[in-house]
């Protein structure tokens, strides 16, 4: 079972694809970095917004994220957080500049997004695997030509 949600909390709801992240505010609110069409990957109009836990959550479960480093106390992430409602927080990005990135630097003052450093180290180590792959093949091919020779 999910623990209770707190202040300052960085939660998360889990799609099929990625994770949605947002600073829980408290009374049943949460901000967020969004599209007014929900939280998908709209970058049109994306910017900071409060909404309903309902309104966040979207039908899925909200987890705390505790993996968040907290540099700065319940009372000053939610207070950061609050400061940008409105705002664009520049153009929203997928790699560079999302949801994750937005509450994390909330919390901790480091804007990064976890989902993108995995991604990225997984689209490394396959492209590492696909060279050592390709060149044990071109080896082997040499090989074999030198014994048809």
């Amino acid at each position: 079972m999910p623990r209770k949600l707190h202040p300052g909390d960085v939660i998360y709801t889990q799609d099929v694809l990625y994770r949605h992240y947002g600073v829980y505010e408290g009374n049943g609110k949460v901000i967020d970095f969004s599209s007014s069409k929900g939280h998908e990957t709209d970058a049109a109009d994306a910017c900071i917004r409060e909404k309903s836990l309902d309104a966040f959550a979207n039908g899925r479960e909200c987890s705390v994220d505790d993996s968040v480093e907290q540099k700065y106390s319940p009372t000053e992430t939610v207070r950061r957080a609050r400061s940008q409602i409105g705002k664009r927080k520049g153009e929203y990005n997928l790699a560079t500049n999302n949801c994750e990135h937005f509450a994390r630097e909330c919390k901790s003052g480091k804007s990064e997004s976890k989902q993108v450093q995995k991604v990225v180290a997984g689209a490394a180590i396959t492209a590492g695997v696909i060279a050592v792959t390709a060149t044990a093949i071109a080896l082997g091919k040499k090989k074999g030509e030198e014994f048809e020779s």
